[in-house]
């Protein structure tokens, strides 16, 4: 246990045994009976995840705080409410995130205490209280920043020192000062094919995906295979009207199994099922033009909606027989 951890509830808490929160932190469940959402109430901190001295996350009932893979929260960072913090982003220290506000302006004459109190209180409006906040991976927020509820920041942006960020960010964008647009760390302009042996087009394998954090292995045997997926992930190419999606790729085990892929786009939803062989290698081609489902349930509205301009493929992997092993993914390409 921590030295001076402060917590009301620790069956929320999901802890990869590779995760780490730091001295005097608090991690809580909000206070009061009322729920927030519709969701299990979970901390849940992934692979080689820190908190620094001080932290404070609470999570809303009903509500959920991800910290993903090899994300670091400096000292005295607060995470509040129903947030999702992507894997490889990192925290400078006093970062202020929260997913909820006061309210001033509903009734003019009451305190904003008593009008705080007649929302939470009331069970339709406490659960749309909250506005789900997303930072993509690869983000770094620096110090002393606030992120307002329901904002999404894309994958790999730069938040300044004081920042105060009260709208959408664009990937690779660095933003300072109130929401001010100062350069961009890259330039994200995905073209129609991606493979992983081209670090330049790592930035479009855009979320899910294990990279390499030190540098790049080129001593493995097949050096086109650089990232790999466990269970989900999203990537993103140029916008076009396209035919169909290809996917090549090698499963980690040799075992004999089968490999099914669902894949999700503005186009619709399309399954493939592969039958591997004893090396691991598939190809996976999904017909965009037989997709299975025109309106499918999706829960990454925020980042198709920023990234509308781009052609979004969300990815599921289903192993049967060898449920734990990596999909290492080679390319991934569209054809009209």
């Amino acid at each position: 246990m921590p030295k001076g951890l402060q917590y009301n509830d620790l069956t929320v808490l999901d802890l990869h045994r590779r995760s780490r929160i730091g001295e005097e932190n608090r991690v809580n469940v909000s206070q009061g009976n009322g729920l927030f959402g519709n969701e299990s109430t979970v901390i849940r901190m992934g692979e080689g995840t820190w908190t620094g001295r001080n932290v404070e996350i609470q999570v809303l009932r009903g509500l959920t705080i991800i910290l993903g893979n090899y994300v670091s929260l400096q000292d005295g960072c607060k995470v509040i409410g129903n947030v999702i913090i992507e894997s490889y982003c990192l925290l400078a220290p006093n970062v202020f995130i929260s997913s909820g506000r006061h309210y001033a302006a509903r009734e003019d004459v009451r305190c904003i205490r008593a009008q705080d109190y007649s929302i939470l209180g009331d069970e339709r409006s406490s659960l749309n209280h909250s506005k789900r906040i997303h930072v993509e991976e690869d983000c770094w927020i620096g110090y002393s920043a606030f992120i307002r509820a329901g904002v999404y920041v894309g994958r790999g942006a730069i938040i300044g020192a004081n920042a105060v960020v009260t709208k959408p960010v664009q990937p690779y964008e660095i933003v300072a000062g109130a929401n001010v647009n100062v350069g961009r760390r890259l330039s994200f302009d995905p073209p129609d094919a991606i493979a992983s042996r081209e670090c330049g087009h790592w930035p479009y394998f855009y979320r899910g995906f294990v990279h390499p954090i030190r540098k790049v292995d080129h001593s493995i045997e097949d050096f086109k295979f650089q990232v790999a997926v466990k269970d989900g992930c999203i990537v993103v190419l140029r916008r076009c009207e396209i035919g169909s999606v290809i996917i090549v790729g090698k499963v980690e085990s040799t075992v004999m199994s089968i490999l099914e892929i669902n894949l999700f786009s503005k186009f619709g939803l399309c399954k493939v099922r592969c039958e591997l062989s004893g090396t691991g290698d598939f190809i996976a081609e999904f017909d965009v033009d037989r997709k299975t489902d025109s309106q499918p349930q999706v829960q990454d509205e925020m980042a198709f909606s920023l990234l509308d301009s781009f052609n979004v493929y969300k990815l599921s992997f289903e192993m049967h027989d060898q449920p734990e092993g990596l999909i290492y993914i080679g390319t991934i390409s569209q054809r009209a």
